[in-house]
């Protein structure tokens, strides 16, 4: 399996899991519209876990999402989540830390990154801001971001 093919597997399962709201959403019903086993869809919810997310595991019935508004992981299946309608949107790298999220997309822009990426972090190391000036970011305070655009101009 592919990296990309597990991201878009994560999110499918994420988006089941997110439209049930907290309601627990059946292991059967969940390996039958993956298409997969019930050991795949669980490394799956290991892998939302490992973004911070809280997927519980109920005991012979399923998995249900919780605490999704309060959650303040930087979540790249999250990300994809929300912006998955938005045509300029690609895909999230999502870094705990990083010296800058500009820094990173002028480097993938330098090698034909395509647009609408997005570089994520709970902490940047040398962020700058307008006029080049220093932009703090503490961790644990506030989601850092920058995104690859490429106007037509």
């Amino acid at each position: 399996m592919q990296s990309g093919d597990k991201s878009n597997s994560r999110l499918k399962l994420f988006s089941m899991l997110a439209e049930a709201g907290e309601q627990v959403v059946p292991s059967a019903f969940l390996k039958e519209n993956m298409c997969m086993s019930r050991q795949a869809v669980f490394k799956l919810v290991l892998a939302l876990r490992e973004e911070g997310l809280d997927v519980e595991s109920v005991p012979q019935k399923g998995y249900a999402l919780k605490r999704l508004k309060e959650t303040d992981a930087i979540s790249p299946t999250l990300i994809d989540y929300l912006l998955m309608d938005n045509t300029a949107y690609t895909k999230c790298l999502s870094f705990p830390e990083v010296d800058s999220t500009q820094r990173t997309l002028k480097s993938l822009a330098a090698q034909d990154a395509p647009e609408g990426i997005v570089a994520a972090t709970d902490m940047q190391t040398q962020g700058r801001g307008r006029r080049g000036l220093e932009w703090l970011s503490p961790p644990g305070k506030n989601i850092y971001f920058s995104v690859l655009l490429r106007p037509k101009i």
